[in-house]
């Protein structure tokens, strides 16, 4: 899951579908993007428009990546 997506997003209170529109994609595609089903790994295309839609580095997008990354597939130890 996206949660910086999802953040940037409330935080300037877009819709997933104002999103969608602005990326060119649907509200169900877009969803899929912040869950991280749609491109598991964000492609640059897409890094480059959330880029201009937040007013954010392409290299902060790749921070966000890389951190989501760094959680996927971790287990709580017991």
């Amino acid at each position: 899951m996206r949660e910086w997506l999802k953040t940037l997003r409330e935080n300037r209170n877009f819709t997933q579908n104002d999103m969608g529109k602005k990326l060119g994609i649907n509200q169900n595609t877009y969803s899929r993007l912040e869950l991280g089903q749609y491109q598991p790994k964000l492609n640059l295309p897409t890094a480059e428009k959330l880029s201009q839609i937040f007013k954010i580095s392409l290299k902060k997008i790749s921070e966000f990546e890389k951190n989501k990354a760094s959680h996927t597939g971790r287990q709580k130890r017991g």
